[in-house]
This record gives structure tokens, C-alpha cells and sequence, in this order.
């Protein structure tokens, strides 16, 4: 059947076309309001835009069906086969999805009171928006992604008995939520709010959490894994997760495996690492200053701009790691014939003007760095209170918002620097070149 078929015979009156064939149709804007479409094959077909509300499409192929900004509302979607189909904007509010196919659809839209209870959901994406007082229980949700859905909310839903295993829940409000009997194995709930939602029966088996305010008598806690500063996850498995920006300074993470995690960006300052498998994980601008790294296994591991300052790599196995612009010093602890050519040495004497580190917001309190060549770089927010910088070149270099109380800036040329909310007091200046060009003698 085609289009024009269709329309004649849906403006005669006519309303039943049960498993009509209509793959790869037109049917952008079509209005089948209350039609029965039960059982049709419907897939690749463009409903863009098109009125379906109350339309029967139990048992539907809708796969790979462009569903953009129809009217689905009051619609049976339910057994229907939507795979891969795109429902960006699509209006869902009292629809029934109870045991669709939803693989890999995408954009679903929020709505209220609609019905996925045992939806196969896995890889879908949910477009940013709202699910009110929706029914999800039994829904398979396993790996799914909604890390990236900030402004995505759960007003009243049932996610008990979901299948929610290996799902990156990070940042989603799930106060409220139903989760009784849910499987949250493995999942990564980073960031995200649990208190008052239901947690009876919930398998937590695995799971990264960070939320500080649950009740500590939750049995299930004792199976997942709490991510905070100072945490012990010695011997922990966290292998392939996403630990990006996670602050787990001080943490002890000694024999954990953290094979193939993302630590981008973590704070792992002052953590126990000893023993621990990092082989292939991403530590790119992870914070690992003053880290006990001693015998880990960082193989093939993306160590590119992260902070080594301090740090103790002694035994480490560290063959096809990536050092480029790492950050280290003379305190940082090395296997013997390492290769430091594409790493970044911050200390005396050394010439950063051309480092593709980011400096900005470093903290080098305290830190020898005489006769260091800044020229012309970012240091906005550093703290460098009590460095010693005598003899540094800083000409053109931005401070603003940094803190160089204390700093010793005997001979250090300033010439042309920003000082703009710089602090400076108790720094030491002697015969120092100023941003005007003037030559400063005595403290401030």
C-alpha cells in the first residue's frame, strides 16, 4: 500500500489496516488518528511530524523508522519493534511501549504517564527532558547512557525489577525513583542523588556510588564501591569504568584493577597505587602528585599532561605509556632508563615557555623554581606562595589571580607580566624587573 492509498481509503471512514505493508513510505505529516495499524510493516518509513495519537501499533515494524515529532500520545506501541528508529521529539504522553523493542532508538523524548514496562531499552538515548509518573518496571536498560542527559529528570517512575546493569546513570536525580528489586550491577552512579529513592531489594553488586548522604544500614552498600577522597578500594575491581573528574585523592587503590579506566582529569593526589593494574587506562591530566605508584602496572597507559610531581614510580612497568607534556619534578621517583624526552620537568632552571602544560591554577607552593624560564605563559590562579622564583624570567607572563605571598622574586623579570589581582604580600624583591620596566628593591 502506498500513501495515496492510504489517505482514501483512511478519508472514506475506513480505519482497520492491520498488517498493511507501508516499509520505506512518505508518510511525513499523515494524520491516522485512532487508526489500527496493528501488526503493519512500517520500517524505514518517514512519519515525521505525523499524528498518531491513539493509533493502534501493537506488534508495529517500526524499525529504523523516522518518528521525529510525531504524535504518539494515547498510542499501543506496545511488542512493537522500534529498533534503531529516531524519536527526536516525539510526543509519548500515556503511550503504551510495554515490551517494545527500543535498541538503539534514538532521542526518545520525556512525557508522562508512559508505559515502557519491560522495554527493551538497551543502547537507546533519551533526548533531555522529563519522565512523569512513567511505568519502566522489568524494562531492560543495561548499558545505557544517560551521563550526557543534564537536563534530564524522573518525576514518580517505576524502575523496580529493571535491568539497569552496566548503565552510566552519572548525574541523574533518582530521588523518588522506584528501584525496588532493580539490578544496578556495575553501574556508575557517580554523582548522582539516591536519597529517598527505593533501594528494597536493589542489587548493587559492583556499583559506583557517591552519594554521602544514604543511609549507611542500606545492606546492598556493602557490595558497591563508595568513590570519596581517603576511600580504601584497596584490591577493588574497577576495571573499564568511567572515573573521569572522580576525587579520589588519598584513596587507597593498592592491587585495584583499573585496566582500561577513564581517570581523565581524576584527583588522585597522595592516592596508594601500589601493585595496581592501570594497563591501558586514560589518565590524561589526571592529578597524581605525591602518588604511590610503586610496582603498578601502566602499560600502554595515556599518562599525557597528567602531574607526576612527586610521585613514586619505583618498579612501575611502564612500556608503551604515552609521557607527552607529562608534569614531573626532581622528587618524582622513576624506573631506571626511563624515557623523560617528551615529558615536562617543572624545577630549577627549567624552560617552560613553549610547554603545552597548562599551568593555569598549578599548585607549586614552596617549590624551587629559580632560574625557571615562564616567559609568556598562563599561571592565572597558581598558587606559588613561598616559591623561590629568584632569577626566573616571568616577562609577559600572566599571574592575575595568582598567589605569590612570600614568593622570592629577587632578579626575577616581570617585565610586561599581568599582576592584575595578584597577591604579593610578604614577597621578596630585590632588584627585580616590574611590569613597568622599573627596578623594585624592597618588599611591598
Amino acid at each position: 500500500m502506498n500513501r495515496d492509498e492510504l489517505l482514501k481509503r483512511y478519508a472514506a471512514g475506513e480505519r482497520d489496516f492491520s498488517g498493511v505493508d507501508l516499509s520505506g513510505a512518505n508518510l511525513y505529516g499523515i494524520d491516522l488518528t485512532n487508526a489500527n495499524l496493528s501488526r503493519a510493516n512500517i520500517s524505514h518509513a518517514n512519519l515525521g511530524d505525523a499524528n498518531l495519537q491513539s493509533t493502534n501499533l501493537h506488534q508495529v515494524d517500526l524499525s529504523r523508522a523516522d518518528l521525529s515529532y510525531a504524535n504518539l500520545s494515547d498510542a499501543n506501541l506496545s511488542d512493537a519493534n522500534l529498533y534503531l528508529a529516531q524519536l527526536d521529539g516525539a510526543e509519548l504522553s500515556n503511550t503504551n511501549l510495554s515490551r517494545a523493542n527500543l535498541q538503539g532508538a534514538s532521542e526518545i523524548n520525556g512525557g508522562s504517564n508512559v508505559n515502557l514496562s519491560d522495554a527493551d531499552l538497551r543502547h537507546a538515548t533519551l533526548a533531555d527532558g522529563e519522565l512523569i509518573n512513567s511505568n519502566l518496571s522489568g524494562a531492560n536498560l543495561s548499558r545505557i547512557d544517560l551521563s550526557h542527559n543534564y537536563y534530564f529528570q524522573l518525576t514518580n517512575v517505576n524502575l523496580s525489577s529493571a535491568n539497569l546493569q552496566y548503565a552510566d546513570l552519572r548525574g541523574i536525580d533518582w530521588r523518588n525513583v522506584d528501584l525496588t528489586n532493580a539490578d544496578l550491577s556495575y553501574a556508575n552512579l557517580i554523582g548522582t542523588l539516591l536519597v529517598g529513592a527505593n533501594l528494597s531489594g536493589t542489587i548493587l553488586k559492583n556499583t559506583l556510588y557517591t552519594d554521602p548522604d544514604l543511609p549507611i544500614d542500606i545492606e546492598q552498600l556493602s557490595q558497591a564501591y563508595f568513590i570519596a577522597p581517603g576511600v580504601n578500594l584497596s584490591s577493588a575491581n574497577l576495571s573499564n569504568v568511567c572515573l573521569e573528574y572522580s576525587d579520589l585523592s588519598g584513596a587507597d587503590l593498592s592491587y585495584a584493577n583499573l585496566s582500561d579506566t577513564n581517570l581523565e582529569y581524576a584527583n588522585l593526589i597522595g592516592a596508594n597505587l601500589t601493585g595496581a593494574n592501570l594497563n591501558s587506562a586514560r589518565l590524561y591530566c589526571a592529578r597524581l602528585r605525591s602518588a604511590n605508584l610503586t610496582g603498578a602496572d601502566l602499560r600502554n597507559t595515556g599518562l599525557g599532561c597528567a602531574d607526576l610531581i612527586s610521585a613514586n614510580l619505583s618498579g612501575a612497568e611502564l612500556t608503551g605509556t604515552s609521557l607527552f607534556y607529562t608534569l614531573y619534578s626532581s622528587k618524582t621517583i622513576f624506573p631506571p632508563e626511563i624515557d623523560l624526552t617528551n615529558a615536562t620537568y617543572i624545577g630549577a632552571g627549567a624552560d617552560l615557555s613553549n610547554s603545552k602544560h597548562s599551568l593555569m591554577g598549578l599548585d607549586l607552593q614552596d617549590f624551587d623554581l629559580s632560574s625557571i624560564n615562564l616567559r609568556g605563559r598562563n599561571l592565572n590562579n597558581a598558587n606559588l606562595i613561598g616559591a623561590n622564583l629568584s632569577n626566573a624570567n616571568l616577562k609577559k607572563t600572566s599571574l592575575k589571580n595568582a598567589n605569590l605571598q612570600q614568593a622570592n622574586l629577587s632578579y626575577a623579570n616581570l617585565e610586561q607580566a599581568d599582576l592584575k589581582d595578584t597577591k604579593l604580600e610578604g614577597a621578596i624583591f630585590y632588584n627585580t624587573i616590574m611590569p613597568d620596566g622599573s627596578i623594585k628593591h624592597d618588599n611591598l
